[in-house]
């Protein structure tokens, strides 16, 4: 029976030296690495957003993000995000816990957009982001 290598969850490593005539070292010692969570093939879905407030001036812009369909039991490391438009422009952070927050210095329309990050740091290939209106 062939196992699929991408939901191993425990692997096993040992090093040789080859020198310039191709000649092996006697292996080193076998290391053993336990996964975070099962390796695939491909990076997380895009995230699934819920705009729960679009903020002001004197109080945040509030979003929480979930994992996208079918990455449900996935373990992520979080959601890379920035926030920009008339608002102002947050930069590229991390949320670690979907919760997204930010205040913006002006007014005007904004857009969040949202990747999500797996276990092994690697992002969805397409966004999630929204649309909103920030008044005072």
């Amino acid at each position: 029976m062939n196992e699929d290598p991408y939901n191993q969850l425990l692997s096993a490593y040992y090093v040789v030296a080859v020198d310039g005539a191709g000649a092996e070292s006697v292996p080193s010692g076998q290391a053993t690495v336990d996964r975070l969570t099962p390796a695939t093939a491909t990076g997380p879905a895009a995230p699934q957003l819920t705009l729960v407030s679009a903020g002001g001036t004197r109080f945040p812009i509030q979003v929480t993000a979930k994992p996208g369909a079918g990455d449900e039991g996935r373990l992520l490391k979080g959601y890379s995000w920035e926030v920009s438009g008339a608002c102002g422009d947050s930069g590229t952070h991390l949320s670690t816990t979907g919760t997204i927050e930010w205040t913006p210095p002006y007014n005007g329309p904004c857009m969040a957009t949202v990747f999500a990050v797996d276990a092994y740091g690697r992002t969805s290939e397409q966004n999630s982001s929204l649309e909103f209106m920030v008044d005072r």
